[in-house]
């Protein structure tokens, strides 16, 4: 969310950030209050697992309701004068609860209930999946009644989403404006050498889901790789794994992790490929978008890519099938030609529908847009 807050303060609009972190996180939170009004780093709560499992907010969710957080977000909207609250995710769809007196938007990041279903269809054990599947369901009725209830509109990130989240709560208003990135750094690198045997898999593991996609891309897809390409190197850039899950990838022939980076951008720039493989996710994949911004070729398989509305063999390449993806990769290895023109029409299409200075000023009109609603006037008229 860094650069959408960064391009809103640019564009002269006073931002109040009140958000959950520790650590890191609180370091970033004074980097940003170089763009914003106010910035309110909150601890997440420590007793969320039984209320997680039974009450509501359900599952993961219950982590990020506290009463500090609703006092705080209630005293900002009122002290601040605030027009739009924005929601991040369906974390913080709660709130809007408590914050009926201002307009609400609901920001997701995906549609939570799709995410845990697929994670509950690669579970490892039947019981894992049943209680996966079990959450699923709660999760469902809870996102429809929040986009219902606690919110006066949400704002998806993909058409894929905004169709899955319309088919819950068809009384909700549910719009589309895509997350996007700063394509002006994240940009070609012309003077860098690349390494033709280089693969690299960029994120955040910190959620079981993204762990689950790495292990499955390492132990199944990238044996399948490196039979058709020897030589070829997979290096894994990111937060959110553990000191043995580092050990256990680097002990693996032909991989690297590196763990966390402060720039990502020389580790894309070196490689010929990125890949993205999910199996249990969803949204949109903002990596896929900052290779694509760095003119670099992009294998995928169809649910990384759902979110991205490029054309596949033209902008980056979509497989069905482990077997399938691993050969685009060999391929794309093995011929500079096609990853040059991959490279040139990705960075083509994240500069004309994904730069977040545009989107920016996209969502301003929005919010606009929406507070204009006769409808909406009434509403909060009261």
């Amino acid at each position: 969310m860094f650069d959408p807050i960064r391009h809103l303060g640019e564009l002269g609009h006073d931002v109040h950030v009140v958000a959950f972190g520790s650590g890191d996180d609180i370091e970033a939170g004074r980097e940003l209050g170089r763009f914003c009004s106010s910035v309110t780093v909150l601890p997440t709560s420590k007793l969320f697992l039984f209320k997680g499992v039974f009450g509501e907010p359900p599952a993961t969710l219950a982590r990020y309701f506290t009463l500090t957080m609703q006092r705080t977000l209630r005293s900002v909207a009122h002290t601040r004068a605030i027009d739009v609250v924005e929601l991040e995710s369906l974390h913080m769809a709660m709130y809007g609860r408590a914050l009926d007196r201002y307009l609400r938007v609901l920001r997701p990041q995906n549609a939570e209930y799709i995410v845990w279903r697929r994670h509950a269809d690669v579970a490892r054990s039947t019981l894992a999946g049943a209680m996966l599947t079990w959450q699923a369901s709660r999760v469902m009725r809870y996102e429809a009644r929040a986009m219902t209830e606690f919110v006066d509109s949400t704002l998806a990130v993909s058409d894929a989403d905004r169709a899955a989240l319309a088919r819950i709560a068809p009384a909700a208003r549910v719009d589309c404006l895509p997350m996007g990135i700063d394509t002006s750094y994240f940009a070609p690198s012309p003077g860098v050498m690349v390494d033709p045997t280089a693969i690299v898999m960029t994120g955040s593991f910190e959620w079981a889901p993204k762990r689950h996609n790495l292990h499955v891309l390492v132990t199944e897809i990238f044996p399948r790789i490196r039979a058709l390409v020897p030589d070829a190197q997979l290096t894994i850039v990111g937060k959110g794994l553990s000191d043995a899950a580092l050990a256990r990838l680097r002990g693996q022939e032909g991989v690297d992790c590196v763990g966390a980076v402060a720039d990502v951008r020389p580790y894309i720039a070196r490689a010929s490929v990125l890949i993205n493989y999910v199996e249990s996710g969803g949204g949109i994949a903002i990596k896929i978008l900052e290779a694509m911004a760095m003119a670099k070729p992009v294998v995928a398989n169809d649910i990384a890519a759902e979110g991205i509305g490029a054309m596949p063999g033209r902008d980056l390449m979509v497989a069905s099938t482990q077997g399938e993806f691993a050969e685009f990769v060999a391929r794309l290895l093995a011929d500079p030609a096609l990853r040059a023109h991959l490279g040139r029409n990705g960075r083509e299409l994240v500069v004309a529908n994904y730069s977040s200075t545009t989107l920016a000023r996209k969502l301003v009109a929005y919010y606009e847009a929406l507070a204009a609603s006769p409808r909406l006037l009434r509403t909060h008229s009261r």
